[in-house]
C-alpha cells in the first residue's frame, strides 16, 4: 500500500507542478496580451468627439464635389488649357502630349515645367490631399476630354494610407473634415477561374445637407463604416479580458508579425495585403483605360524627405519602391521613380533640405525631375510620334 501511495504522491506532486508552471505560462500570457493591447490602444485609439467638426467650419468648405469628395474649382469645366496648369504658362503649344493625375505632389509639379522641357502641352489634374484612387476616378472622369499621348499616375508612398481611408480627419486629426470614396476587392467568380476586381463605395457624404453627420459622434460612426482607421480603433477598443485568447486569432499573429517587420523594413501600410492589392489593382484599371484610349501610362513615384534620407543612408530604395518595381516590372508597365532622380545629387542631409518648401518638393526638385522625366521618355522612345 505505501508503494502505491508514494507513487501517487510522486504523481500529483508532478501534476502540480505542470499546473503551476501552465499558470504562470498562460499568466505571463495574458499580462504580455494586455500590455500589447494597451499600447495598441494608445497608439490607435482615439475619442470620436475630438474628431467632429463645427458648422462654421463646414461652411468654409468649398471645393466639395460629391463623385471625388473635394476638387479644385477650375478644373471643373474645360476652359483652356492654361486652367488646367498647376500654374499659368508664358506660351502654349501646338500639341497636347501629357496629362498627370494625382496629390498635392503632383499638383505641384509646374505645367511649365514640363512643357518647357517636352516642348508641349501639359495637363496637371493634381489635387491636394488626393488619395491615388481619387486621383484615378478623377482619370475616368477628365481624361476623355483631353486624351493626351502620355497619362501618368502620380503618387508618392504615403499615398497608401489615403486608399483605405474614407474621413479625412481619422486619418490625420488636424486635418480639413472631408469625405471620399474608396474602393475594395472583390472576388469575382468566372467559369475557370477567380479574380479580385475594384468596387467602388461611394463618398458617404452625397449631398451638401449630409455635413450634419460630420458634426456628431453618431455621424462619425456612419461614416467609419469603411475606414480603416476607424475600424482599427474600434478593434482595440472592444478587446477584453481573455487578452490571451488573441493568440488564437491569425489576424492578431499577423498583425504582431507585421509590428515586428515594420521595425525592420519601413514600409508602412505597403506591408498590408488588402491595401497593397488595392493600389495595384488601380495600377491595373489604371493602365487598362489609358490604353483604351491610344495613350501610354506610365506610374509615376515622387519623392518625400525620408525616401532621400533613407537613400543617403542605405544605398538602396525604400522597400516599398521596390515592391511597386518589381509588380511594374512584372505588368511591363511604364515606372518612373523620381525618387532616384534627386538621390543621384544628394551627397549628405544638407542637400536634401534645398529640394522641399517645408514637407513638399520645392520648384528645384521639380526642375530636375522634369528635365530626368524628359530623358525617361526618351529613352524609353516615348518621345517620338507613332507611325502612321
Amino acid at each position: 500500500m505505501n508503494k502505491y501511495n508514494k507513487k501517487f504522491k510522486k504523481m500529483f506532486k508532478f501534476l502540480s507542478f505542470s499546473l503551476f508552471c501552465v499558470f504562470i505560462n498562460l499568466a505571463v500570457l495574458e499580462f504580455s496580451m494586455y500590455y500589447f493591447v494597451k499600447t495598441m490602444r494608445i497608439k490607435h485609439s482615439f475619442d470620436l468627439k475630438d474628431k467632429t467638426t463645427t458648422k462654421e467650419k463646414l461652411s468654409k468648405y468649398k471645393i466639395y464635389d460629391k463623385a471625388l469628395g473635394w476638387n479644385i474649382s477650375d478644373q471643373h469645366s474645360i476652359v483652356s488649357k492654361t486652367n488646367f496648369a498647376a500654374s499659368p504658362r508664358a506660351r502654349e503649344y501646338s500639341k497636347d502630349f501629357l496629362a498627370l493625375f494625382g496629390d498635392s505632389f503632383t499638383h505641384d509639379f509646374k505645367a511649365h515645367l514640363l512643357s518647357k522641357v517636352l516642348k508641349a502641352d501639359v495637363y496637371n489634374f493634381g489635387v491636394g490631399m488626393y488619395g491615388t484612387d481619387q486621383a484615378y476616378l478623377k482619370f475616368l472622369e477628365y481624361f476623355p476630354k483631353v486624351r493626351t499621348k502620355i497619362v501618368a499616375l502620380g503618387l508618392i508612398g504615403e499615398n497608401i494610407n489615403r486608399i483605405v481611408n474614407t474621413y479625412r480627419k481619422f486619418y490625420f486629426s488636424w486635418a480639413t473634415p472631408v469625405t471620399k470614396p474608396r474602393f475594395q476587392l472583390v472576388k469575382t467568380h468566372e467559369l475557370y477561374h477567380t479574380k479580385d476586381q475594384l468596387v467602388l463605395i461611394k463618398n458617404p457624404i452625397e449631398d451638401v445637407s449630409d455635413f450634419e453627420k460630420l458634426t456628431s459622434v453618431d455621424g462619425l460612426s456612419l461614416i467609419g463604416k469603411f475606414d480603416y482607421y476607424y475600424q482599427k480603433n474600434l478593434f482595440w477598443k472592444r478587446a477584453s479580458f481573455p487578452y490571451s485568447k488573441m493568440v488564437f486569432s491569425a489576424k492578431i499573429l499577423r498583425l504582431i508579425l507585421d509590428i515586428f517587420l515594420e521595425r525592420f523594413e519601413k514600409l508602412g501600410l505597403w506591408r498590408d495585403r488588402e491595401a497593397r492589392s488595392i493600389m495595384f489593382k488601380i495600377f491595373d484599371n489604371f493602365v487598362a483605360q489609358a490604353k483604351k484610349y491610344n495613350s501610354i501610362p506610365i506610374i509615376m513615384i515622387l519623392p518625400m524627405k525620408e525616401d532621400l534620407e533613407y537613400m543617403l543612408e542605405n544605398k538602396k530604395d525604400m522597400p516599398y519602391l521596390k515592391l511597386i518595381l518589381k509588380y511594374c516590372e512584372t505588368n511591363n508597365y511604364y515606372f518612373f521613380n523620381a525618387a532616384s532622380c534627386l538621390a543621384d545629387k544628394v551627397k549628405s542631409h544638407e542637400d536634401i533640405s534645398p529640394f522641399f518648401d517645408i514637407d513638399h518638393l520645392g520648384g528645384k526638385a521639380y526642375e530636375i525631375i522634369a528635365q530626368c522625366f524628359y530623358n525617361f521618355l526618351k529613352t524609353k522612345k516615348l518621345l517620338q510620334e507613332p507611325s502612321q
